[in-house]
Formats: C-alpha cells, structure tokens, sequence
C-alpha cells in the first residue's frame, strides 16, 4: 500500500467522525433552541455544528470522490458493479435530501441574523433536531455498510 490510498482512506474516516459530531452538536443545538429560541449559545452552537457537518461534507464527498475515480486501491468499476456500494449511495443520498431543507435554512438564517436575530418556528426546529438525528443514524449506518464492503460482503464472483 502506497501513501495516497492510506491518506485518502483517513480522510474518509476522519470526516464521517467529524460529521457525526458536527450533526450530533446540530441536532442537540435545534433541539435546545425549540425549548428557548432566543438562546444566544445554543443559536451559536447549532450554527458551530453545522459548520462542522458542512466542512465535513466536503472531506467526505471530496474523498470519496477521490477514492472512486482515483483508482487508489481498486477501480472504479469495482465500486459501480458492486451491489453494497449502491446501497452505501442510497443511505448517502437519503442524508442528503433530508440535509437540503436545513442547509438552505441555515445558509438564509445567516444572510439574514445579519440584519437581525433569526427567529425560526418552534415547529421548524423540532423538525430540523429530528432530520439531524435522522441524518447521525444514517451516517453510522453507512460506517457498518463501509465495513462490508472493506470485507468483500456479497461482492459479485466471491
């Protein structure tokens, strides 16, 4: 094993545990601020925890990229023929679709906590604390489905 297969493959790792705490700290910050909207910390940490979730977003994409297309360790027709590997995209996908309405909020409510405070619905945050631990169990799931594809689980001809 070379360098740049090893260092790919840590970043890889290294954002998902990023992530997980960045959504863990979003989902507790939406949660909080239901109860207390005009909580300053809290507002700043779920502002803190998204910013981590979205800086680990692009080391996660980037790397995964990088992985798939570099051909580092095994090429990118291994991954595409590879059932476990779909299904690692699709848990990857449904994160993403519950994470648009809540990136865009946020991106807004910071435009906007410019001008004055943000002051979202309490039912909006409920359900953003919900997409956010919705998002942190995906994001494990997709450690374990890792796992199996590393170890070769139901790869075609095995």
């Amino acid at each position: 094993m070379t360098f740049w297969p090893a260092l790919a493959s840590a970043l890889h790792l290294l954002s998902l545990a990023l992530g997980l705490g960045g959504i863990v700290l979003r989902a507790v910050a939406f949660s909080e601020l239901a109860k207390d909207p005009d909580n300053p910390q809290w507002r700043a940490r779920l502002f803190l925890g998204d910013n981590l979730w979205g800086l680990a977003a692009l080391f996660w994409i980037g790397s995964g990229l990088w992985r798939l297309l570099g051909g580092l360790e095994k090429p990118t027709l291994w991954y595409l023929s590879y059932g476990v590997f779909w299904v690692k995209m699709a848990l990857f996908g449904l994160i993403f679709a519950l994470e648009l309405p809540p990136m865009l909020t946020l991106i807004k409510a910071r435009i906007q906590s410019a001008k004055q405070p943000w002051q979202p619905p309490v039912a909006l945050l409920q359900r953003y604390a919900l997409f956010s631990r919705i998002e942190a169990g995906l994001t494990v799931s997709i450690v374990f489905v890792a796992a199996l594809m590393a170890h070769g689980w139901q790869y075609p001809g095995t």
